[in-house]
């Protein structure tokens, strides 16, 4: 995610420039699944992409996956 963060703020400044009010924009999420090599756990991390910052990460094991 970290090699994406200059394509991530140069997309929000362009979405940003077209809101009137930026007061009722809230929040952009962004959210990567990503396989924990040699696990059967994914992680899951959200990114705040107003304040590029982690928003929320969870790991869920093999009796938690979805189908």
């Amino acid at each position: 995610m970290k090699a994406c963060e200059p394509w991530l703020k140069a997309l929000l400044m362009k979405m940003l420039s077209s809101v009137k009010n930026a007061s009722t924009l809230r929040r952009i999420l962004v959210v990567d699944g990503s396989s924990l090599q040699g696990t059967d756990y994914r992680l899951y991390r959200v990114l705040n992409l107003l304040g590029m910052t982690l928003h929320e990460v969870h790991v869920t094991g093999s009796s938690q996956m979805k189908v």
